[in-house]
C-alpha cells in the first residue's frame, strides 16, 4: 500500500493528495497507522469533536479563532481540499458520525467539502458544484448538505422558471406591442406607395391576405427604399437641371438688359428719325407751296406779257392812228 501511494500521490477520482492528510486520514502511512499503538488507542476511543463536527461546520456562523476555519470550511491559506478543519482532530474518530458505520483501512474517512463534517464513502457519494464555491468544480458532499443543496436548488429553479415565466409574459407583450407596431408601419408604408405609384388596389390588396410575402415588412421596406432612393435621385436631377435653368435665366436675363438696350436706343433712333422725317414734311410742304406760288407767278407773268403786249399794240395803233391824223 505504500508503494501504490509513492506511485499514485492523488486520488483518481477526486485529484485529491492522499500522501498529506486528506479527508481525515493520518499522517503517517495507512500500514504505519494501523500499527501504531497511538492509532489504535484513537482508533478505539471516539471523539467528542466527530460528534460535534457536522452541526459545527454546518453552523451559518462558523468560528475562524478554532484553526482559523473559514465560511466555506477550508482554512485560510491553504489550496487544496485536505486542510479541512477538523481533519487532524477527526483522525481518531472510529465510525462515520453519520452511519455509524466503522472506519477501517481500507474504509476510510472522508470530509464533505462543504460543512466540513466527517464522514465515509457510503455517506458522501454524490459529487456537486458548491453554490458558494463553483470554480471547485464538483466535489464530494455528505447526503445532508446533498439534500440541503438539491433542495436549494429546486427553489432556485423554481424561481427561475418564475422569472423565467414573467420574461416570456413580458416578451410576449412587447412582441404583441411589436407586431402591432408593426403592421402600423406596414399600413404606412403600403399608403405611402399607393400614393407614389398611384396604384390604389395594393390597400385591397393588402385587406385580402395581410400575411402574403410580397406585403411583408421587410420586402415593403425594400421596396418603399428603392423607391425612395429613385425619389432623390430624381431629386439629384432636378436640383442639376433648376441650376442649369438658374444659369440660363441669368444669361437670358443679361441678353435681355442687352437688349431693352438696344431698344431704348432705337426708339430714340427712331424719334430722331420721326424728327427729321416730320422737318422733311414741313420742308416738302414749303415746296410744294413754292411751286405752287411759282406756278401762279408763272401765270401771273405770262398775263402780264400779254398784257404788255396788248398795250403796246394798242399804243402802236393809237401812234399810227394819231400819225394818220397828223398828216398831210
Amino acid at each position: 500500500l505504500r508503494q501504490w501511494l509513492v506511485r499514485n500521490p492523488s486520488c483518481p477520482i477526486c485529484k485529491l493528495c492522499l500522501a498529506k492528510p486528506v479527508d481525515g486520514a493520518p499522517d503517517l502511512p495507512l500500514a504505519a497507522a494501523a500499527s501504531s499503538p497511538q492509532a489504535a488507542e484513537a482508533s478505539a476511543s471516539p471523539s467528542p469533536t466527530s460528534e460535534r463536527s457536522h452541526e459545527r461546520a454546518t453552523s451559518p456562523a462558523a468560528s475562524n479563532s478554532d484553526g482559523q476555519e473559514t465560511e466555506s470550511g477550508v482554512q485560510e491559506g491553504s489550496g487544496t481540499f485536505g486542510s479541512f478543519v477538523g481533519s487532524k482532530r477527526d483522525a481518531g474518530a472510529p465510525s462515520c458520525p453519520l452511519c455509524g458505520a466503522q472506519f477501517t483501512t481500507t474504509f476510510r474517512r472522508h470530509h464533505c467539502r462543504h460543512c466540513g463534517t466527517l464522514c465515509c464513502d457510503d455517506c458522501s457519494k454524490q459529487r456537486l458544484r458548491l453554490p458558494r464555491q463553483p470554480t471547485w468544480g464538483k466535489v464530494r458532499v455528505c447526503d445532508p448538505c446533498a439534500g440541503a443543496i438539491g433542495q436549494s436548488h429546486t427553489t432556485g429553479f423554481e424561481e427561475d422558471l418564475a422569472v423565467n415565466s414573467e420574461i416570456i409574459d413580458q416578451l410576449r407583450t412587447a412582441l404583441s406591442l411589436s407586431y402591432a407596431e408593426s403592421e402600423a408601419s406596414k399600413r404606412v408604408l403600403l399608403e405611402l406607395e399607393s400614393e407614389a405609384s398611384k396604384n390604389p388596389k395594393l390597400l385591397e390588396q393588402y385587406a385580402e391576405d395581410p400575411e402574403s410575402d410580397s406585403h411583408s415588412f421587410v420586402n415593403l421596406q425594400k421596396g418603399i427604399q428603392e423607391r425612395w432612393t429613385s425619389l432623390l435621385s430624381s431629386l439629384d436631377q432636378q436640383a442639376r437641371l433648376q441650376v442649369e435653368l438658374q444659369e440660363r435665366r441669368g444669361q437670358l436675363a443679361q441678353r435681355r438688359e442687352e437688349a431693352d438696350g438696344r431698344h431704348r436706343e432705337l426708339l430714340e433712333h427712331r424719334a430722331a428719325v420721326d424728327a427729321e422725317l416730320a422737318e422733311m414734311a414741313r420742308t416738302e410742304a414749303q415746296r410744294d407751296e413754292l411751286a405752287r406760288n411759282k406756278v401762279t407767278l408763272e401765270a401771273a407773268v405770262v398775263a402780264a406779257r400779254r398784257r404788255v403786249n396788248e398795250l403796246e399794240l394798242e399804243r402802236r395803233e393809237h401812234e399810227e392812228r394819231r400819225a394818220q391824223r397828223e398828216g398831210p
